[in-house]
């Protein structure tokens, strides 16, 4: 299951988020999208008087742009989250002069002309009130949760985990456990790609086209993902065979506050 709610004890909730991606959740969720399942969730956790809630994004490799907000929306308040989303060019053509070149397209035709704007040096900037936009979220939700929130992360936390985490971590709403995030804090590189599967190794990778900038607070240096706050590692034994040490351990931490 890519989405999982679990009530733990009388006190705390447990929320497994996989991944952000919506054709994931509607081919693999008894949920079907992340509105639903967050919708369900939080109406829970309200009518139960959950005090805590363990937010697990340490295998959520993205998805979805606006869902990290959706999810989001249950904490924070609405900013702007995105200093800017920005593409170098419409189109970029990688060629290293031995293999076939790459060409990538980035924008459809209204994409381009209503939801960006094009800059002097040829580049194109996301406008703030068409489409995604640069808000954190659209709609404040119902239930918004105002306890103790615990956050679970991991060096494959990555792109809307990563931006979910970031927003988290630069407002102060929760405590991280885990190890760093592998995306970036200040931002990353995603949305529209094209695949390149290396000759040799057959490996495939993603060129990712879109440049976004996030608005947090400097609160760490330029490089690093979001740190926790208790560094927990399993040992390779505990990873093969999916022992969720953080959870354990966030479960420990709780008991101690009491």
């Amino acid at each position: 299951e890519p989405l999982l709610f679990k009530i733990i004890n009388p006190k705390t909730a447990y929320l497994d988020i996989q991944t952000f991606s919506d054709d994931i959740i509607k081919k693999d969720s008894k949920y079907r999208t992340l509105k639903n399942f967050l919708k369900h969730s939080f109406f829970e956790i309200k009518d139960k008087n959950i005090e805590n809630v363990i937010i697990d994004v340490s295998r959520n490799g993205g998805g979805t742009e606006g869902n990290e907000g959706l999810l989001y929306s249950y904490f924070g308040d609405n900013y702007q989250k995105y200093f800017k989303v920005r593409a170098k060019a419409q189109k970029v053509i990688l060629n290293n002069g031995i293999d076939k070149p790459i060409k990538l397209k980035v924008f459809g035709l209204l994409e381009r002309t209503f939801a960006n704007k094009k800059m002097n040096d040829g580049s194109f900037e996301r406008k703030n009130n068409i489409g995604p936009g640069l808000m954190a979220y659209k709609k404040s939700p119902k239930n918004k949760f105002k306890g103790d929130v615990y956050v679970i992360i991991s060096p494959i936390t990555y792109s809307g985990g990563s931006e979910f985490s970031n927003m988290m971590y630069s407002k102060g709403l929760a405590t991280f456990i885990g190890q760093e995030t592998g995306g970036g804090y200040f931002g990353n590189t995603s949305g529209y790609s094209q695949n390149l599967t290396l000759p040799n190794s057959k490996i495939t990778i993603e060129i990712p086209a879109l440049q976004f900038v996030m608005n947090v607070e400097p609160k760490l240096s330029f490089g690093s993902g979001v740190k926790p706050n208790y560094e927990v590692i399993p040992t390779i034994n505990q990873y093969i065979s999916n022992e969720n040490i953080c959870l354990e351990y966030t479960l420990k931490l709780i008991n101690e506050k009491k």
